[in-house]
């Protein structure tokens, strides 16, 4: 089995006004000179589009390789800080189709009992996969079999608790995003990145040109007041209370 992840981080002003906030977002792996496009092991190009007040993240896949690309979005997962936010599939549906967008000739979910959510990628074709972070609900409990943070997550039971934030600060939320490549196709990659911040723009007021589709850059906008008194994370009124899952640290 094998995991890919990307991370990036997320930084949320605690103000009782609406605040623009810009992080450009840099790989410690090769970039090419004239999009800042990123690829990985020279077999995957991979692009990320952070845009909209509910922190919606578009991802771009093209498999450049010679071999096509198989990935289980089911056992797809989002960790916060190394721990386990949510799975890749919303809620019970099972179904990716609702929150995953295809451009080009890809012959998307391979469709059958024994693979039902495995995501085709043939050689040479692209995908734009939309994923709302905090749009879905999540399993509360994730098995992993795994993966390069397995001493972190697996054998601990997970239970949902409020996100507690510092008073006064503006901390840094590292996401996660695990690619699984199902064990059972041996030409699938292993497509490894990592993402930080590089630099950090603050506005109390949106810009003329508002950044849109660019792999480099996301914003987050309008916190709540009550956010900064209660300790608590809300964005648009939403509280990260039942999106947060915190390890126990008890191995089962």
């Amino acid at each position: 089995m094998k995991y890919h992840y990307f991370s990036a981080a997320l930084i949320i002003s605690l103000s009782s006004c609406t605040s623009y906030q810009y992080v450009s977002l840099k790989s410690e792996l090769d970039q090419t000179t004239e999009s800042k496009h990123y690829y990985y092991q020279e077999n995957v190009y991979v692009d990320f589009d952070f845009s909209g007040a509910n922190f919606p993240m578009s991802i771009f896949l093209e498999n450049i390789g010679s071999e096509p690309l198989y990935l289980d979005l089911e056992k797809t997962l989002f960790l916060e800080n190394d721990v386990i936010l949510r799975n890749g599939i919303p809620g019970n549906t099972g179904n990716i189709s609702t929150f995953i967008k295809y451009e080009g000739q890809v012959s998307g979910v391979k469709s059958s009992d024994e693979y039902p959510n495995i995501l085709y990628i043939p050689s040479g074709e692209k995908i734009s996969m939309f994923y709302d972070v905090f749009g879905f609900p999540y399993n509360e409990v994730v098995k992993l079999n795994s993966t390069p943070k397995k001493e972190r997550v697996e054998g601990y039971n997970y239970r949902v608790k409020s996100l507690e934030l510092p008073k006064n600060q503006s901390p840094d939320y590292e996401i996660d995003f695990y690619f699984y490549t199902d064990s059972t196709h041996e030409d699938g990659y292993d497509v490894i990145a990592t993402f930080w911040p590089d630099k950090i723009y603050t506005k109390n007021t949106k810009p003329t040109e508002f950044p849109f589709r660019n792999p480099n850059t996301f914003h987050t906008s309008q916190v709540n007041e009550a956010a900064q008194t209660a300790g608590y994370l809300t964005i648009i009124g939403l509280p990260l209370t039942a999106l947060v899952l915190i390890p126990d640290f008890e191995e089962e």
